[in-house]
């Protein structure tokens, strides 16, 4: 089972998730077949949710929902906040921003009567901001 605890070297809050070690850490292979892009689609499971055109899990989409491969909890979801996803939210239009926090609401409200609900960002190693937590 997956555990939230503080980083004491990073003074950040991690999830510990020991199921999690099956799946590849090669870089290189991940950037080059990147299951996040378009077209790539049939590389997740079958999304449950999507803003844009198109017909569920082809390309048309502008925002994409599906179970993780790798959950650390019963339900685990991934959105995918745009064909872009190398954009940090900032960089998208105010409408975009916008259908991203419809989004989050929708799941939110889909799943919340079954358990608690948790919202986090996933950031590359090398994107994360630099903030100042406190234990």
């Amino acid at each position: 089972m997956a555990k939230y605890v503080p980083d004491v070297n990073t003074k950040r809050w991690v999830i510990i998730a020991p199921g999690r070690s099956t799946r590849s850490n090669n870089v290189e292979q991940v950037k080059r077949v990147c299951p996040f892009c378009v077209g790539n689609e049939a590389m997740t499971p079958p999304e449950v949710y999507r803003i844009g055109s198109g017909e569920k899990d082809k390309p048309g989409w502008q925002i994409r929902v599906f179970p993780n491969l790798f959950p650390i909890t019963d339900i685990h979801e991934v959105i995918v906040h745009s064909p872009d996803h190398e954009k940090n939210i900032e960089d998208f239009s105010s409408e975009q921003v916008e259908n991203i926090i419809k989004t989050y609401i929708n799941r939110f409200n889909v799943l919340k009567n079954k358990g608690k609900v948790f919202i986090f960002q996933n950031y590359s190693i090398n994107r994360l901001p630099q903030t100042k937590a406190k234990f």
